[in-house]
């Protein structure tokens, strides 16, 4: 099965929310993991905003991205 990623799924994952025990077990049945480009800017933008307004410190949020970064591995071009 093919599954393509949210930026918002990608973020409770990454930042280990309420949701990510079952999105991660979704994520672990997918045969491809998918995402558009786009997907990186929201998650910087959505991790940027978590250290701006609630606080998380930067060495999570570097960590966030890395593991985001992982878990989609195919980016589709928006021009595709």
């Amino acid at each position: 099965m093919k599954l393509v990623m949210d930026a918002s799924a990608a973020v409770e994952i990454a930042l280990d929310g309420r949701q990510s025990a079952k999105l991660s077990a979704v994520v672990s049945s997918a045969d491809v993991v998918l995402a558009p480009e786009l997907l990186l800017a929201e998650v910087v933008n959505t991790v940027w905003k978590y250290h701006r307004f609630e606080k998380l410190e930067l060495d999570k949020c570097e960590r966030a991205l890395k593991f985001v970064l992982q878990l989609v591995p195919v980016l589709v071009s928006h021009a595709e």
